[in-house]
């Protein structure tokens, strides 16, 4: 194994929507859309995808990628959707994907705050159980 001690494996993004449209955070086909169009602008690879629609209200669809995956959860009634998109991609283009996640509700101005987490950490010091 030829990584770099002290490099991650992936990186987790999380992303929080408020203040968004009941009607569309309560629409499947728009979330699964949605999710489907971040992948592609973040260019990481879509393989199948499973979705939910709750009742009375709220959707979650999750999107199985070659490089890991993402998910988009939703509270129509609170204006709120949690979107995740973890990947071993290195080339992920995390700037498209927050500026097509802010064009897609067009007639608001949404609330969108991200955090971004690295993953899978080679440490230079092994861990041995004790027993």
């Amino acid at each position: 194994m030829n990584t770099p001690v002290g490099t991650f494996l992936a990186t987790h993004y999380f992303f929080e929507v408020r203040q968004a449209p009941f009607q569309l955070l309560n629409d499947l086909s728009f979330c699964k859309q949605l999710l489907l169009t971040l992948a592609e602008k973040a260019e990481v690879s879509p393989l199948e995808s499973v979705s939910t629609q709750f009742y009375p209200q709220g959707c979650s669809v999750v999107l199985l990628l070659s490089e890991s995956h993402a998910s988009i959860h939703t509270w129509p009634e609170q204006g709120v959707a949690l979107i995740d998109l973890f990947s071993c991609s290195r080339s992920i283009e995390i700037q498209s994907f927050i500026q097509t996640l802010q064009d897609s509700f067009p007639e608001i101005e949404i609330e969108l705050d991200y955090q971004q987490f690295p993953r899978g950490k080679y440490f230079s010091k092994k861990i041995s159980r004790k027993n």
